[in-house]
């Protein structure tokens, strides 16, 4: 008796029946299979020419597959084949061999016998030399990423078919010149090796479309890259690159250029979760300064563009950012720079951020300083993501007196926004008063902790040599001395003189016109560029805030915390009308503009209009500390958690003003959290930042909807944070834990772990089952959402697929698929009746007795007592299953009205009436 799986036998049968010449045995993506041998049965069908039986556990591929010798498409990844047996090489008809993510050492010399290969995938094996594939060159792709290669064999210049070479994640260090024979390659993948440079012999590559080489060693673009004329894609990031030359403007059909991060590549096989991608896989660029590279490769041309037509002049111009807590003497500290013989006196404490201008000489040169004094309050925190900028100097002052100072948090956040920008931490001596800080343990854990002095202000004597020190950490920033286009250092000058808070936007074009810019793209490049020093503030994403250029940061800060600071509104715990704006007494210099200032506080996630008719708004980081009370039934619950090695304040606070759509009540949002509701279904959103963590619990008709749009809002509120360090953690969903209120949560990191090794399962730490990957993904992702998944498509990388046809590389858009609309009730989240009371045959019963109470009655009842006795019959069951739902305890949370609703739904019959009516009333709103 065979002891082949039926499953198996049932498809090779359906095939038969079928005349069809491809089997397919595969098992499910994640779950995995248990074949451990090909089945014999399928060595009977000789008129195969397509065979797959991927992520299985096969050790080995038996002699039999020689009888197949029609194949010309052989799969079998996913498996646990340790050899490529030499009776392989005799299907002679063979094109496309799949043997990626096995066990695989090497390559065998007969492998030349396949002739008509065009198509070989190796990737995450173990080997180490492919110099045996030289002899076949019919081969047009070939994937070898995650091996053990160090050497690409000087054989490869005999491939002048290929058109496809993928070798990433691998040891390689040197690219030999014989590549320069690959006359057809269109696609190079070379990222995360060892790679410091390319050979001259590149440029010989003509076709070449893609080159990726992120995560080397790589200190300057190669001259060779300029000179392949048919590049579409250039790949860089996480290398040690500081200049983009101008020759990149030779590339003139390249379209993509990625300088960090590596989202966009588009890999023609997967290795998503096999690259280590991240936010922070950057290079350190100094020319063209940071701000122009962000903005991407067009605006690195326009500023090469520019700089070639109107030649260049330097920049010596930085800023210095006086951190620290409220009192703390960072005004007294900033009047002292500009003014060492400045007389100590009260100072009134600075309300949002005070700008002034500081200039010494330096190199024949004025070298100009903004000082940013920002104010300490806690509701001033909200706005530093804004303003706490790289490629500046950081002072953080603390008070010897009150001991007050959150050293871990200030040192945190300005290493996190501020990246490799020097601090120096003033210990200021008020009254003589000393204090000891550990600051070897500081040192150790903040790098760019430069200096930390103690001193007393008041005495003049030590402002010089402070003084000095900071001119110098000044002077030794990147991007000091950097090249800009003249037209843009003097139009800048002008704007900084100009004396007006703000101009529309068509007054900056104009004067833009009058500098000599000639390109739109260029006027909205310098904006963006003196946005992103902090110089001016530019919203061009805003439709509203677009039409004005902010030429005065400090008079936007002054509007806004005006409003923020007033009694009033604090006292109303951050509540207010447009209309109490025009009654607050703030400053002439806003008049007309309060539109543009309550979007600008919109923009900085600082308030949130209750409603799109009424004019109320609330800021939440001045609602009310206190936790509301409210009801929240524990059980059935989806819960996640979100921690973090460092966590900003502010966080949920720009998540209530995201989110406010879904406030549930406005007497549910306080400080710290927010309950949302949507489609039946509530949410509870706390941070604790005490603990570094935010909690979040689930309950209602559609969880995982509504949790994955939490998790989508929150991604992208930490995203706004370039290098924050986050562990989001999802419930285990075994026996143990899915019933429980506190389940055991597995790290999103090991779920993605497990999916790069085709691990179907993970083992719950608390009760030791084995839990299904997928069923953890679904469990907190709805495709319904049309958000984007946890997990990529496992396929391809990005919204883009690589086709390749007659040695042509298409790259098309990948079609979408509209996903299936979830059911309106979700099975685990609506409470069951007992069948008895929903069967079709206990429908049946009861339909029996009252068609015989009604043949009964109708003799003795009037009508109309006799349809009420009928309508109290139905009450009467209705009833009934309310309150054994009830007594069950499923729904104490729930109206009597949600109740009856529940019922109704479940019973036959009346189950679809009712679902009908909702249907009929959803549409009309």
């Amino acid at each position: 008796m065979s002891d082949t799986p039926q499953w198996v036998l049932d498809k090779i049968a359906e095939v038969k029946a079928q005349g069809s010449t491809e089997l397919d045995l595969s098992a499910p993506e994640i779950d995995g299979g248990d074949l451990t041998i090909i089945p014999p049965e399928v060595f009977e069908l000789d008129f195969l020419t397509s065979l797959e039986i991927c992520r299985h556990k096969i050790q080995f591929i038996p002699s039999e597959i020689a009888q197949l010798e029609n194949l010309t498409t052989f799969h079998l990844s996913g498996n646990k084949i340790k050899k490529i047996p030499v009776i392989l090489c005799h299907l002679s008809n063979l094109q496309e061999l799949y043997l990626y993510d096995n066990q695989i050492t090497e390559i065998p010399v007969t492998i030349k016998q396949l002739s008509h290969i065009n198509i070989i995938d190796l990737h995450n094996n173990n080997i180490n030399d492919f110099s045996n594939l030289s002899e076949l060159i019919s081969l047009r792709q070939l994937y070898l990423g995650m091996n053990r290669i160090n050497l690409i064999p000087p054989s490869i210049g005999k491939l002048k078919g290929l058109v496809v070479l993928e070798l990433l994640i691998n040891n390689i260090a040197v690219i030999p010149s014989e590549i320069c024979h690959l006359k057809s390659l269109e696609i190079l993948s070379l990222d995360s090796n060892l790679l410091s440079e390319l050979p001259e012999a590149i440029k010989d590559l003509s076709k070449l479309m893609q080159l990726t080489l992120s995560r080397n060693r790589i200190k300057e673009i190669p001259a060779c890259i300029f000179q392949l004329k048919e590049l579409r894609l250039l790949s860089l990031s996480s290398n040690e690159i500081s200049q983009i030359p101008k020759d990149i403007c030779k590339l003139e059909k390249l379209e993509k250029l990625i300088l960090k991060g590596s989202t966009n590549v588009v890999y023609p096989r997967d290795y998503s979760w096999r690259i280590n991608v991240s936010k922070n896989d950057e290079n350190p660029i100094e020319i063209p300064p940071p701000e122009v590279v962000d903005q991407g490769l067009e605006s690195i041309r326009n500023y090469y563009k520019q700089i070639r037509e109107e030649g260049i002049t330097k920049l010596y111009e930085a800023k210095l950012l006086i951190v620290g807590e409220a009192g703390a003497g960072k005004t007294t500290l900033a009047n002292k720079i500009l003014d060492q013989h400045y007389e100590l006196q009260p100072e009134d404490t600075t309300h949002g951020i005070d700008i002034h201008e500081y200039i010494f000489p330096y190199q024949d040169h004025d070298f100009r300083v903004n000082i940013w004094d920002f104010g300490g309050q806690e509701i001033y925190h909200a706005t530093h993501r804004f303003f706490l900028t790289e490629r500046s100097v950081y002072i953080l002052v603390a008070d010897e007196r009150k001991e007050d100072t959150d050293f871990d948090y200030w040192l945190n956040i300005i290493q996190l926004l501020g990246k490799k920008s020097p601090v120096i931490v003033l210990l200021n001596e008020k009254l003589g008063r000393k204090r000891k800080i550990n600051e070897s343990a500081l040192r150790g854990q903040f790098p760019n902790l430069k200096e930390i002095i103690s001193l007393d202000l008041s005495k003049s004597e030590e402002i010089p040599k402070l003084v000095n020190k900071i001119q110098a950490y000044l002077q030794t920033l990147d991007h000091i001395g950097d090249p800009l286009p003249k037209t843009w250092t003097n139009l800048r000058t002008f704007l900084e003189t100009d004396g007006r808070n703000h101009i529309t936007l068509q007054e900056y074009i104009d004067l833009c016109d009058d500098f000599g810019f000639k390109e739109n793209t260029d006027k909205l490049s310098l904006s963006q560029y003196l946005h992103d020093l902090g110089i001016v503030l530019h919203f061009q994403d805003d439709p509203l805030l677009n039409k004005t250029v902010i030429l005065s940061p400090e008079w936007a800060t002054d509007a806004v915390y005006q409003i923020l600071d007033h009694p009033e509104i604090i006292e109303n715990y951050g509540t207010f009308s447009r209309k109490d704006l025009q009654l607050i007494s703030i400053n002439t210099a806003f008049d007309n503009m309060h539109d543009e200032v309550l979007q600008l506080m919109i923009k900085f996630k600082l308030c949130y209009r209750i409603t799109e008719t009424a004019n109320i708004y609330i800021s939440p980081q001045l609602l009310n500390p206190q936790q509301p009370k409210y009801g929240w039934r524990k059980s059935n619950n989806l819960i996640a958690e979100y921690r973090y090695d460092f966590m900003p304040k502010g966080i949920v606070s720009q998540f209530i003003v995201e989110m406010n759509r879904l406030i549930k009540d406005q007497n549910l949002v306080w400080r710290s959290g927010i309950i949302l509701h949507k489609d039946n279904t509530d949410a509870e959103v706390i941070e604790n930042l005490a603990q570094r963590k935010i909690t979040i619990r689930v309950r209602g008709d559609h969880k995982q909807n509504l949790l994955t749009v939490i998790f989508h809002e929150l991604d992208k509120i930490h995203d706004s944070y370039h290098g924050l360090q986050v562990d989001k953690l999802i419930p285990c969903n075994c026996t143990e834990c899915k019933p429980k209120p506190n389940p055991e949560l597995f790290p999103f990191a090991d779920i993605k772990w497990a999916i790069s090794k085709h691990q179907p399962t993970l083992q719950c730490r608390r009760s030791f089952e084995l839990v299904k990957v997928q069923g953890l993904i679904d469990e907190i992702y709805d495709p319904s959402t049309n958000l984007p998944p946890p997990i990529p498509n496992t396929e391809f990388l990005g919204d883009e697929r690589i086709i390749i046809k007659d040695s042509t590389v298409n790259i098309t858009p990948k079609a979408v698929t509209e996903p299936k609309p979830e059911s309106p009730i979700s099975n685990d989240a609506t409470p069951k009746l007992p069948v008895v009371l929903t069967s079709s045959f206990a429908m049946g019963y009861l339909f029996a007795l009252v068609a015989v109470v009604i043949l009964v009655a109708a003799s003795v009842l009037h009508p109309i007592s006799l349809a009420i006795a009928l309508i109290g019959i139905t009450m009467l069951y209705v009833l009934i299953g309310v309150f054994t739902l009830r007594a069950a305890d499923q729904t104490k949370d729930e109206s009597m009205v949600q109740l009856v609703t529940i019922v109704l739904q479940q019973l036959p019959v009346l189950g679809n009436v009712v679902s009908a009516i909702r249907g009929i009333a959803n549409k009309g709103n």
